[in-house]
C-alpha cells in the first residue's frame, strides 16, 4: 500500500505552484526528470529514457485522466508523458509526505513528491512493460478511465474493494 498525504485542494494546488512547478521556465518533462524519486518511480515502465514530452492540461492524446484529480481523500496530478520516439503513457504525481519544520523564526514546508504509473488501463506494452514505439503502437490505443481509477484505488486504499472508486477533476 502506497502512503500519501491527505490534503485539501488548496494545499495541493499550493504545493504544485510553490514546490513542484515553481520555476515557470521549466517544462513538465523537465520537472519530472529533475526529481530523483519521481524518476525512480517511473523507471519501472519508462526505463532509462528521459521524458521528452509531458502534459497535464490537455494531455498528449491518449485520453488519460489529466489535471488535478480527487479520488475520495486522495488528490493527484494526472499526466500523459512520453520518451523519445515512444507512445505516451499515463502517470500520476502525488504528495507522499508534507512536513512542517522550523528554522529559527521561519516555517519551512517540505513536500515529498512521488509518482505512480498505473498498470491496468494504461497504454504501455504489458508484455515488455515499456512504452510502445511510435511505429509499433496498436491502432486506436487509449487509456481506460475505469481501469485506471480502479488500479490507482487498489494501490492507495487498503479496502479498495469495498467501494466504487469515483473520481472528480478539480479545476
Amino acid at each position: 500500500m502506497r502512503k500519501y498525504e491527505k490534503l485539501d485542494e488548496d494545499t495541493f494546488r499550493k504545493i504544485l505552484t510553490e514546490k513542484v512547478f515553481k520555476d515557470r521556465k521549466k517544462s513538465v518533462a523537465d520537472v519530472i526528470n529533475s526529481r530523483k524519486p519521481v524518476v525512480k518511480d517511473i523507471k519501472k515502465i519508462f526505463g532509462e529514457e528521459p521524458i521528452v514530452n509531458a502534459d497535464y492540461d490537455n494531455g498528449l492524446g491518449i485520453n488519460g485522466i489529466t489535471g488535478m484529480v480527487k479520488l475520495h481523500n486522495f488528490i493527484f496530478l494526472g499526466i500523459e508523458a512520453q520518451t523519445k520516439l515512444s507512445y505516451p503513457v499515463y502517470m500520476i504525481l502525488y504528495v507522499a509526505r508534507y512536513d512542517t519544520d522550523w528554522d529559527d523564526d521561519n516555517i519551512i514546508r517540505t513536500a515529498n513528491i512521488r509518482a505512480y504509473v498505473p498498470e491496468n488501463g494504461n497504454t504501455f506494452n504489458p508484455e515488455t512493460r515499456r512504452p510502445y514505439s511510435l511505429s509499433k503502437t496498436p491502432k486506436g490505443l487509449q487509456c481506460n478511465h475505469d481501469m485506471l481509477i480502479t488500479d490507482i484505488a487498489k494501490h492507495f486504499y487498503e479496502w479498495w474493494q469495498n467501494y466504487t472508486p469515483i473520481f472528480e477533476r478539480i479545476e
